[in-house]
């Protein structure tokens, strides 16, 4: 290697080691924690669990109307 190419990979190794040790600290304060945790996670899910009961809610009355309607046609055919 040339003197200036030897010269430019030691600074470049202290500047990255540098930056990294102000990295390190800038984010060392900061509390990372799993995305389940925030708000909006937690009413996507609340919303989900509202529309399956919603869903499951309306296919029990369907269910229901469609026996009833079946129930009086075979005692309208009697």
């Amino acid at each position: 290697m040339k003197p200036k190419q030897l010269h430019l990979s030691k600074v470049k190794d202290i500047f990255s080691e540098f930056k990294y040790k102000e990295v390190y600290e800038n984010e060392k304060g900061i509390f990372f924690y799993p995305y389940f945790l925030t708000p909006q996670y937690e009413t996507q899910v609340k919303a989900g669990k509202l529309q399956s009961q919603v869903f499951t809610s309306l296919s029990f009355i369907l269910n229901t109307m469609q026996m009833s309607t079946v129930q009086f046609e075979n005692k309208q055919k009697r």
